[in-house]
This record gives C-alpha cells, structure tokens and sequence, in this order.
C-alpha cells in the first residue's frame, strides 16, 4: 500500500507550500475585518473544532462496532 501511494505523497509534499498561499493572501487582504470580528471567528473555530472531534469519534465508535471489535 506504501508503494502505491508514495507518489502522490511526494507530488503533495512537494507543493504542500502552494496550499498556504491563498490563505496566507486572504489573512493579509482582510487583516482589519479579522481585527473586527475575532471573537466571532475564534467562538465559530472552537465550536466546529470541537464538532470535528465529537463526529470523528461517533464515526470511529460506529466503525469498530461493525467490525465486531
């Protein structure tokens, strides 16, 4: 499986930079809006950070049931 996947791993990782650039753009373009509305944006980051963990972890219980584990 590692041999399959090592050259789309190593395409990735070679322009893993390119990936950071647009949002390195909108930071820098709106960096007064972001300035305006941080508590916003850090209760909307933690909320759906924490989403993430709650659905990663339903969906892994649910996972390792159907296998019987």
């Amino acid at each position: 499986l590692a041999d399959t996947m090592e050259p789309t791993v190593e395409g990735l990782l070679k322009n893993l930079s390119l990936l950071f650039v647009p949002a390195g753009v909108g930071v820098i373009s709106h960096f007064g809006l972001l300035g305006e509305n941080w508590v916003a944006i850090s209760i909307a980051l933690i909320i759906s950070t924490i989403l993430g963990l709650v659905v990663t972890a339903l969906t892994m219980k649910l996972l390792m049931q159907g296998r019987g584990s």
